[in-house]
């Protein structure tokens, strides 16, 4: 079974929580990332407890559909609280948290920080190649057959 430090992200990028959401969509496409971790203002942590996320969906939703000004502070439409698993929780922790909280990504912490991002895709990906391989143990398979 795969661990969650090796799929997930460690390349966090940060924003402050008073940038615009124009700014914000702006560093996630030079980035190529589709969210990026809220740091509130005057604030130098990586805390999870402290921190939000901003994703693609939050600005389609909240901004875009929602015809709201794309100038709003980011503080506006994060999502809050940021959701985490620690880096040593079995990957099926990460799953599970993300299906019940219908989200696709989770923070990664250790001892309380941040320290990478884990989305489906990462876990899709490797399930995949894994799969391909013959690799999955029984419980990863017994969990992606389940309704």
């Amino acid at each position: 079974m795969y661990a969650i430090e090796d799929i997930m992200v460690t390349n966090v990028v940060t924003i402050s929580s008073f940038a615009t959401v124009r700014e914000a969509a702006k560093a996630m496409a030079a980035h190529r990332f589709g969210s990026l971790i809220v740091v509130p203002e005057g604030l130098n942590t990586m805390n999870a407890s402290e921190l939000g996320i901003i994703t693609e969906r939050d600005i389609l939703v909240k901004i875009v559909a929602a015809d709201r000004s794309h100038d709003v502070p980011v503080s506006d439409v994060m999502s809050k609280p940021l959701f985490h698993v620690d880096v040593a929780s079995p990957l099926i922790e990460a799953a599970d948290l993300m299906t019940a909280k219908n989200i696709r990504r989770v923070a990664v912490t250790r001892d309380g920080s941040v320290v990478g991002i884990l989305s489906l895709r990462d876990i899709t990906r490797r399930l995949r190649f894994s799969s391909a391989k013959g690799l999955l143990c029984e419980r990863e398979r017994d969990y992606f057959r389940r309704d």
